[in-house]
């Protein structure tokens, strides 16, 4: 979702993904893992959003799903709380695993994907 939300607002904007990132200080490389299917973590997130004039949830929205529109995230969550689903989606599945443990959240489905890691 990223990389196609990125790509549109690049287009709208005449300008190649490099071409953005070079703008932002990012390497080359980034763009490629991002087309690769890499989210930027938090802060690079809201550099983009901040470049572009839009929300850093935005540009993770998936922009063909009917519920979005009309529940859009920023609605739903504190900013504080979106920071946070940014983070936990940014961890690697250990710290993931370990943050739901603290939660209480069920584990079980989880931990099967954290042995195979």
């Amino acid at each position: 979702m990223f990389w196609k939300n990125f790509i549109n607002l690049c287009n709208n904007k005449k300008m190649t993904p490099n071409g953005v990132c070079a703008e932002l200080g990012f390497s080359v490389a980034t763009a490629t893992h991002w087309k690769q299917g890499a989210v930027p973590r938090s802060t690079t997130l809201q550099k983009i959003a901040d470049y572009f004039g839009v929300t850093a949830e935005s540009l993770l929205a998936d922009a063909e799903s009917p519920e979005k529109e009309k529940a859009p995230l920023e609605s739903l969550l504190t900013p504080e709380e979106v920071q946070i689903a940014v983070a936990f989606h940014n961890a690697r599945p250990e710290i993931q695993f370990a943050i739901k443990t603290m939660l209480g959240i069920d584990t079980s489905e989880s931990q099967s994907k954290t042995d195979i890691v």
